[in-house]
């Protein structure tokens, strides 16, 4: 079971901010604990068509509204802890460890 969910909202519009979730999302990928993330991923461009490499992506049916996209992610949750994160956030190799270690 996870321990920690990682909810992120994005608009892939163009090639640049794809590259800058994916690298966002990798970084998640490559860090420590990463075994006890799951990764849920909201996509507010209603014509994206793209999938990242995350456990769950939620394509609403409605133009982006930051609360209810969230409470649409809370229903996918199922860790002891939620986090709510940027796109283009670079999570460094032990951001996890130290902070669930100081929890």
């Amino acid at each position: 079971m996870a321990t920690l969910d990682i909810i992120m909202t994005g608009f892939t519009g163009d090639d640049e901010i794809r590259k800058m979730t994916e690298r966002s999302i990798q970084s998640l990928h490559d860090s420590e604990g990463s075994d006890q993330f799951n990764i849920i991923f909201l996509e507010s461009n209603l014509d994206s068509k793209h999938k990242y490499n995350v456990h769950t992506q939620i394509h609403p049916d409605f133009p982006y509204h930051c609360n209810k996209y969230y409470n649409i992610a809370v229903e996918h949750a199922k860790s002891d802890f939620t986090g709510i994160v940027n796109n283009d956030t670079y999570f460094h190799k032990t951001w996890w460890t130290k902070m669930h270690k100081a929890m």
